[in-house]
């Protein structure tokens, strides 16, 4: 389940049982069973993140964006993942913070 200080803030999904989620707090979840069941990624490292957008190209490809909790130069973050969400790789962190990707 979601830990209750866990706001989830985009879902997006490739097929009707593959998806991803992304909110406050480092979370990024999948799901390979159209919801029934989630599985917590580990996505970011270094700080307390946000993310405000996830979007998926395939089942293996995913982006997700947001920005560092507290940091005052609000400089936005994407991490990509072209394996399913096994490994996440930072892809940017130059920008403000980002609410969408497209």
């Amino acid at each position: 389940g979601v830990a209750s200080t866990v706001d989830i803030n985009a879902i997006s999904s490739i097929t009707s049982t593959v998806a991803f989620a992304s909110g406050t707090n480092n979370y990024v979840s999948k799901t390979t069973d159209g919801g029934a069941t989630w599985t917590a990624l580990s996505v970011f490292s270094g700080g307390t993140y946000s993310s405000y957008s996830i979007s998926m190209v395939s089942a293996n490809a995913v982006f997700v964006a947001g920005f560092i909790l507290g940091d005052t130069t609000y400089q936005g973050i994407v991490y990509k993942t072209f394996d399913g969400g096994a490994s996440w790789k930072q892809d940017t962190f130059a920008l403000e913070n980002i609410y969408s990707l497209a």
